[in-house]
């Protein structure tokens, strides 16, 4: 995972070592970009770097558990699998945890309903230049292709008709 978009954090040794990790060359790093989260650290042998890469339509939440020193951060996904990422402060975890659900709510299917609805939405209200028949047209190519389903065709479709 290399981007140009992408930030890095990495586990502080102090939190660590509250937590019992005591080798100080195996932190945890965190790198995010707008389409996965990879959760990286040097095994305990030194020999290579152990990664997990999750795929943020994947992922059903992420909680921080704060302790009176440093937080854990949970990564849940799909699957009943999860990662807990110890070493990090507060206010880090809480900064990982807001970008992740940034990333998570654009990569889910209702982040795509959202701005599929709001592209819809500025089309008819600026005329577009298209006609009701045209956008519900399109509208049915979307359903026919898969990209929205039956239920979300009908919320558009009320909406194209009503306006």
């Amino acid at each position: 995972m290399k981007a140009d978009d992408e930030i890095t954090f990495k586990a502080k040794y102090f939190f660590r070592l509250l937590e019992g990790d005591w080798n100080p060359f195996t932190p945890d790093i965190i790198q995010i970009d707008d389409q996965v989260i990879e959760h990286k650290r040097r095994n305990w042998y030194l020999i290579s770097v152990d990664t997990q890469t999750y795929h943020f339509q994947n992922i059903l939440g992420i909680d921080v558990n704060k302790g009176l020193f440093g937080a854990t951060i949970v990564i849940k996904s799909a699957g009943n699998s999860k990662i807990e990422i110890r070493g990090f402060s507060k206010k880090t975890a809480d900064e990982i945890k807001k970008l992740c659900k940034t990333h998570i709510h654009t990569n889910t299917q209702r982040g795509t309903t959202d701005a599929l609805a709001s592209a819809i939405s500025r089309a008819v209200s600026h005329g577009g230049g298209t006609s009701t028949s045209d956008e519900l047209e399109k509208l049915k190519e979307l359903l026919d292709g898969g990209a929205i389903n039956q239920e979300e065709f009908e919320t558009q479709k009320r909406k194209i008709l009503n306006s």
